[in-house]
């Protein structure tokens, strides 16, 4: 019990990094598209 805790805790850690990874970089483009388009 406390192992698949242990390893459901980590999987949902690595998920939410790699959620917040690829909206970090989605928000990076579109700041970057929009800074373009102001040009």
């Amino acid at each position: 019990m406390n192992v698949e805790h242990r390893t459901s805790n980590i999987e949902r850690r690595i998920m939410y990094s790699i959620y917040f990874k690829s909206t970090e970089r989605s928000e990076s483009i579109i700041i970057h598209y929009s800074i373009v388009i102001s040009w």
